[in-house]
Parts: C-alpha cells; sequence; structure tokens
C-alpha cells in the first residue's frame, strides 16, 4: 500500500503516495505507532544508523542502541507531548550509528493521522553534523580572536601607560613651566585613549564601549589631573548608557578632553566659581549630541574657533570631521560645544 504525508497544522496525515518519494527525500523519516514502536523507516534512516530494516522495525526507540539514556528520555518527553496535541521545538541529539561512530542529527516530530484518528508519531530527521562541525570551527576561530583582540586592548593600553609615566619623569625635570603644561596636555591625551582601551579590554564586546560610563571616568580624572577643587568648580553630567564603536569612541573622547582641559585652565580665572556640565544622548534621526558646557569666561573675542590658531582648536575640528560630525559653539553665558555626528554600525 502506498501513503501520501501531508503537514496540516503541526500534522501529517496519510494517503496514497509512492514509496519511492518517501526513500528518496534527504532527511530521514520515522513512523511511530501510539505505543511508541517503529513502524516504518525510510532509507535515509537506515543510512544514519548503519542498520537494516530489520534490525529496527516493530521495535521501541530505548531498545535501540542509537541513543544515549538521556536523549532517550528526552525523545519519550518529546512523544508524550507530541501525542497530547503539544507543539514542541526540534530537538538536537547525538546519534550512535552501529559501527560507534557520532553523528549529531535534528529531529522534528509532528502528530499521524489517518481518517481524522491520531495512528502515532512521524518525526523527520535531518544529519547537522557537518554543520554542527563548521560552527564549531567558527567558535573556535571567533574565540581565538577575541583573545587576539582583548590581548591588543590590553598592550594599547599598557604601552599608553608606559608613555604616560615616562612623560611623567620627564616632566619632574624640567624647570620650564610652559614646557610643563606641554607634556600635562599630551598626557591628557594619551590617558583618554588609554582609558578607552581599557574599558574595551574590560567589555564583553570588544568592538563598542559604554560611552557614558567612559566619559564620566574620563571627566574625573581631568579633574583629578588639574587638582580642581570641587568647592570651586562643580562637575554636572547627564550622560546614560550608549554603546558607542571604537571609531567614534577614541576621537570623541579626545574633543572631550581638549575642552574640559581649555575650560579647567581658562574659564574659571582667580578660583573663580563655576560649574562645567557634559550631557550625552541619542537623537531622534539615528544621530547623537554631545555638549560641553561651562558658565566661565567664555571664548576671548579674538579666538575663531572655525579658524583656530591653536593647536587644541584645530585638533577639534580635524577629529569631528573625522566622525562625519558637525560642531557649533556659543558664547552665551560662558562657552557651549555642541557636536552632532551620526551612528554608526
Amino acid at each position: 500500500m502506498t501513503k501520501q504525508y501531508e503537514a496540516h497544522k503541526g500534522t501529517i496525515r496519510t494517503g496514497k503516495e509512492s514509496d519511492a518519494i518517501f526513500n528518496s527525500v534527504s532527511d530521514g523519516i520515522v513512523q511511530l505507532d501510539l505505543s511508541g514502536k517503529i513502524t516504518k523507516v525510510n532509507r535515509r534512516v537506515l543510512k544514519f544508523g548503519e542498520y537494516r530494516e530489520k534490525e529496527i522495525i516493530g521495535r521501541r526507540i530505548h531498545a535501540l542502541d542509537m541513543f544515549s539514556s538521556e536523549n532517550i528520555r528526552k525523545i519519550s518527553t518529546s512523544f508524550s507531548k507530541i501525542i497530547s496535541g503539544h507543539r514542541i521545538p526540534a530537538l538536537e541529539l547525538i546519534l550512535l550509528t552501529k559501527s560507534g561512530k557520532e553523528k549529531t542529527i535534528e529531529i522534528h516530530g509532528s502528530l499521524l493521522k489517518k481518517n481524522e484518528k491520531i495512528v502515532g508519531v512521524v518525526s523527520v530527521l535531518r544529519d547537522i553534523t557537518e554543520r554542527k562541525q563548521i560552527e564549531e570551527k567558527l567558535r573556535k576561530s571567533l574565540k581565538e580572536k577575541e583573545v587576539l583582540i582583548r590581548e591588543l586592548h590590553h598592550r594599547v593600553k599598557n604601552n599608553m601607560q608606559l608613555m604616560l609615566s615616562l612623560l611623567r619623569l620627564q616632566a619632574r625635570k624640567i624647570k620650564d613651566i610652559k614646557m610643563t603644561e606641554i607634556i600635562k596636555t599630551w598626557q591628557n591625551r594619551l590617558r583618554s585613549i588609554a582609558l578607552v582601551h581599557e574599558r574595551l579590554y574590560d567589555s564583553e564586546n570588544l568592538a563598542r564601549i559604554d560611552f557614558g560610563d567612559y566619559i564620566q571616568k574620563l571627566a574625573v580624572s581631568l579633574f583629578h589631573t588639574f587638582e580642581v577643587k570641587e568647592s570651586n568648580i562643580r562637575l554636572d553630567m547627564n550622560v546614560g548608557s550608549i554603546s558607542l564603536g571604537i571609531h567614534n569612541a577614541i576621537p570623541l573622547g579626545l574633543v572631550i578632553n581638549e575642552i574640559i582641559s581649555n575650560a579647567l585652565k581658562h574659564a574659571f580665572p582667580a578660583d573663580r566659581k563655576g560649574k562645567i556640565g557634559l550631557y550625552f544622548h541619542k537623537n531622534e534621526k539615528n544621530s547623537y549630541s554631545l555638549i560641553v558646557r561651562d558658565n566661565g569666561v567664555g571664548l576671548p573675542k579674538n579666538v575663531n574657533f572655525q579658524n583656530p590658531q591653536t593647536l587644541g582648536f584645530q585638533l577639534i575640528n580635524d577629529l569631528i570631521d573625522q566622525i562625519d560630525g558637525s560642531i557649533e559653539v556659543s558664547r552665551k553665558g560662558g562657552t557651549t560645544f555642541k557636536i552632532i555626528f551620526p551612528k554608526k554600525g
């Protein structure tokens, strides 16, 4: 007698169809009755397990050596749920062939009906051994790359710290105040880059960091470097938790370093009291806004930010161009820098 298998609302119905089709499909098919006894298999199943048909037909799954006891329990539980009318996810199991080889298979089970009556379960077995092997190779390769990238971030950070130490030692030997200030400026720039690599090394995602957390630590570090009295200059921050890639984080970190350093050096002369604000948020139009504001004395009128003469302001403009951003400068009530840049990746 020939049969037909038709999927309908999670069930497979019997009817007339050629056994040739049943045996020609690339997946294995196993038919079980309501007691869990194997009533029919196609040739693909026999090839999977390296068995002959008479060694399988009429036997229950637990009586075969194809599966471990743990996997047999999973199959039995799945079988019971299908008979009860439940939809269940595919099972991923290890099948042991007659010769002792292990194969990874994926099993999909459905109700088997005949004349609207449930007569058993039919399971489709797919050999995913090769796919799993490829996935495992990819996982190992990815893990190796993660270890390499993490080590790279660690070494970059350590090299930056070494350079900072050398600059610190050099600064102690220099008596010229102007030269000492230049060295301190470069120390802060290096520290802002080193901090990015430190955060990336500690992050689960080795390509992105929590930028809000980063700029908080950067700002606090700058206040500490300039030995700012909390009673004089207050730091106000609203930065949230937003993930940014390294291609944006490093330029922006340097921009923040330049702006805050400049404010701490020049905006509050003669122990003038004030506030520096740092605000970072995501815009609705797939972009970000970074605002650095102080209520100090403001930029001198002779300073043209669009055509700067100082290295710091030139650096800011170049870094903003690097991230395809734009910058606006306001002199009202102090100095405000508003930077808008697009989201990338």
